[in-house]
């Protein structure tokens, strides 16, 4: 049988909601004699918000040199490059750049779909999975003679499909 836990008397939860946004969860687990498990829990039942620890980071203001660098940069350099040359995270380059209205530039989109394909490219040329231009896999087999006749369908257009323990839904008149 399981630990019984005492339960929350009233003045106990009102102490929790008046001071859990200003008193860290194991100071409070000392004044109630809880675990600090358990003050993080009815805090999350009373919808209470530790905003003013979690979200400190994000109030973190930039430097005038900052917004012009990233103004400047940002459009055409990699986010995660960006970040370690301002010294911030990247998460935090991304959110700054959206509040700026920044956004990646055409030409630099391309070139990251440039360089993807080609890593790509050479990933399935060293594991042998590349197929050259006009080179079709045996087993992707083209032609009318593997396409549906008018009238035929899948099995499981309609229906249910192969495998599948559910019974088709029958159409209502």
């Amino acid at each position: 049988m399981g630990l019984s836990r005492p339960r929350w008397t009233r003045e106990e939860t009102e102490t929790l909601k008046r001071l859990y946004r200003t008193t860290k969860a194991p100071e409070l687990a000392r004044m109630l004699s809880r675990p600090v498990q358990a003050i993080r829990v009815k805090a999350h039942k009373l919808g209470l918000s530790e905003s003013r620890r979690t979200n400190r980071k994000c109030e973190k203001k930039l430097t005038p040199e900052q917004k012009a660098m990233l103004r400047r940069e940002f459009p055409h350099i990699r986010t995660s490059v960006l970040a370690a040359m301002m010294g911030l995270g990247t998460r935090t380059v991304v959110r700054r750049a959206r509040e700026l209205g920044l956004e990646k530039t055409p030409e630099f989109m391309r070139e990251c779909q440039r360089f993807s394909a080609k890593r790509a490219k050479e990933s399935h040329l060293k594991n042998g999975t590349y197929n050259p231009r006009g080179v079709v896999p045996e087993n992707f087999k083209k032609g009318e003679a593997y396409q549906f006749k008018p009238g035929h369908a899948p099995t499981y257009r309609g229906g249910r499909k192969p495998g599948s323990k559910n019974k088709p839904k029958q159409p209502t008149a």
